[in-house]
Formats: C-alpha cells, structure tokens, sequence
C-alpha cells in the first residue's frame, strides 16, 4: 500500500517543547473515534528522516524532512501487505488515509501530538514513554 504524503503540512510547537523525533507516539484517537482496545497504532520521527510506524495490523515507513516549523514528506509511505481481523483492516484504513492527508501538525499542552486534515478529520497521539523536559540552553 503506498499513501503519498502531503508536500504542505505544517508543524506547530510549544516553545519549550521537546523535539518530536525519536518519541513513539502512540494513536489514542482515529478520526474522533477513539481506537480498538488492545489495538497499537504509532508514529515515530526518526532522528535521520525516516517516517515508520504500526498502522494497527501492518508496519509503515517514509521519509519526512522538516524545515522551520514545515514538515514535508519526501518519499511516499509504504506498508506491509499482513491481512488481519476486518475490524483491525478497517481501522488501519482510516489511519492511513488520515496520515496521508494530514496537512498540520501540533504539539498540544496536553503533551498530545495532533495530526489534522483540512477536512477536520485527525489523528491524537500521546508518547508511549513520558517525555524528558526540554532543557533550556
């Protein structure tokens, strides 16, 4: 499956925020609603700008670049082909298709990672393992 990237979704962060690269952001919410329990979905910023992550069933990965506040995908996203429960199949669907289109990025107070659309459709996520605080220098 290849879901192609946006070219302008944006990064918003709190100023002391850590960086988002190298967390595993684990999905608590699909498109408002909610997530199948036991289920995992992530997202992980590699520090050398590879996208990868668990769609719900399958494992996905790209390349991400980001640029004074502008995250830009610069390879399209690939996932494995693994079949699973139809209700998994259904959820990874959405997230993908969410992913895809995902235009902007933010950094909530809640510590929550948010991807929207410009549609309104998102995707929550909180880090698997608590964050460090930022370091000011």
């Amino acid at each position: 499956m290849i879901v192609e990237a946006p070219a302008d979704a944006v990064l918003t962060a709190l100023p002391s925020a850590p960086s988002i690269e190298g967390i595993v952001w684990r999905a608590e919410d699909i498109g408002g609603g909610g997530i199948i329990d036991r289920s995992r979905a992530t997202l992980t910023f590699g520090v050398g700008g590879r996208l990868s992550g668990s769609a719900s069933c399958n494992q996905y990965a790209g390349s991400y670049a980001l640029d004074r506040g502008a995250l830009n995908f610069t390879s399209a996203l690939v996932a494995t082909q693994k079949a699973c429960a139809p209700s998994l199949m259904d959820q990874e669907r959405r997230f993908l298709a969410i992913l895809g289109a995902a235009r902007r990025i933010e950094l909530l107070p809640t510590g929550a990672l948010l991807l929207s659309t410009p549609e309104g459709r998102s995707l929550r996520f909180f880090p698997e393992q608590p964050l460090k605080p930022a370091v000011a220098s």
